[in-house]
């Protein structure tokens, strides 16, 4: 009988988890999967967004795909990196979509979106148990045309 190695044992939850934040990204955040989330965010799951705010279970990120997916039903995230270390797996990602529902209070618009976003997710037994994250939101609102864009800076 062989014993794993404790740094080849490590390297594999690290491994096993970066593959449960993709399948998150896959199941979740494109396929609007309600059942996945179920499965791979733990009951006590709380995610910090950006502003200072908290989301908290489950159910805050069934409401999340709901909002996102009636807003860009067209939405496709992309894993561009992934970094981890122990529990935590830092993901950087992009998204497209087409702008054809309402989002925060804002009428369909018909336009495409292209972002880039910031995840840093902390695992436990293999589910997501808390997040950290923020994505483009200022680009976002300019390519929705409800801020002007940027200028050149001022000399």
């Amino acid at each position: 009988m062989t014993s794993q190695a404790p740094a080849e044992s490590s390297q594999a939850s690290i491994e096993a988890n970066k593959a449960t934040v993709r399948e998150v990204v896959d199941k979740v955040w494109n396929g609007a999967d309600k059942a996945a989330i179920d499965r791979l965010y733990d009951p006590s799951f709380v995610f910090y967004v950006e502003g200072g705010g908290t989301m908290k279970g489950p159910e805050s990120i069934k409401q999340w795909v709901d909002v996102i997916h009636g807003a860009f039903p067209d939405i496709k995230y992309v894993v561009e990196a992934q970094y981890a270390e122990g529990e935590k797996v830092a993901t950087r990602y992009s998204a497209t979509g087409t702008h054809t529902g309402e989002f925060r209070g804002m009428p369909p618009s018909g336009k495409p979106i292209s972002l880039t976003g910031h995840m840093i997710m902390r695992l436990a037994d293999g589910r997501v148990a808390e997040g950290w994250g923020y994505w483009d939101t200022l680009g976002l609102l300019q390519e929705l045309g409800v801020l002007p864009p940027m200028g050149p800076p001022r000399k």
